[in-house]
């Protein structure tokens, strides 16, 4: 019986010894676990002068999250001028072309996803400067403009229309964001010796000098 009982407390020892081994782990199922090592990624690598998204919100416009893809764009340029000089006056040489007041003239085009074109529109006043951007009573003050270049594929893919079809016979097109306004007309396309075309509503609208 002596001999048995010396065998029969091997395995017994070793069950104890798993117990307290496992007594000592973390059972706190509230507990952090781990935090994986620090790869140092750096946070601007992936980075890009691109904004993508769609205008399938009536009245919400082109922001920087949602302006369309823009290819190879450079920011800045348009908020730098208005940023240097806060005063500047509309139709001074230092001031961007599209700064001063206008008029909605005419319907030029609509994107794949908008309302009817709103012939109400025709004759209302936008505004942009340093001071505010304003389309009839919706506007937003102290603007942030942002320029971008938009290639004529990236604009097909993202608004479902050519360039051609609202009057641009060019590879590429200049655009403004208002990048702290989702309201109409805060997506401006520039044009070279015309007037700058608006996006209302998912409807291109081309501006015109107001009167003095």
């Amino acid at each position: 019986m002596n001999k048995i009982f010396r065998y029969s407390t091997v395995p017994l020892i070793l069950l104890l010894m798993l117990l307290v081994s496992a007594c000592g782990g973390n059972t706190n199922t509230n507990a952090p676990a781990e935090p994986p090592e620090n790869s140092a990624v750096d946070p601007t690598d992936n980075l890009t002068n691109e904004t993508t998204g769609n205008d399938s919100d009536t009245g919400s416009e082109a922001t920087p999250g949602n302006a369309g893809t823009n290819s190879g764009g450079t920011e800045g340029s348009a908020a730098d001028a208005a940023d240097e000089n806060p005063d500047t006056a509309a139709g001074s040489e230092d001031a961007p072309s599209f700064f001063g007041e206008w008029t909605i003239s005419k319907h030029v085009g609509s994107t794949g996803v908008s309302t009817e074109p709103n012939s109400g529109i025709t004759g209302l006043t936008v505004v942009y400067n340093a001071n505010k951007a304003s389309v009839g009573q919706n506007e937003v003050q102290s603007p942030v403009y942002e320029e971008y270049e938009m290639t004529k594929e990236a604009f097909l893919m993202e608004y479902r229309v050519e360039l051609s079809d609202i009057g641009i016979e060019s590879e590429s097109v200049k655009t403004i964001v208002v990048a702290n306004w989702n309201g109409g007309g805060s997506f401006i396309i520039l044009r070279d010796e015309q007037p700058p075309i608006v996006l209302i509503d998912g409807n291109f609208y081309e501006l015109e000098k107001a009167e003095s």
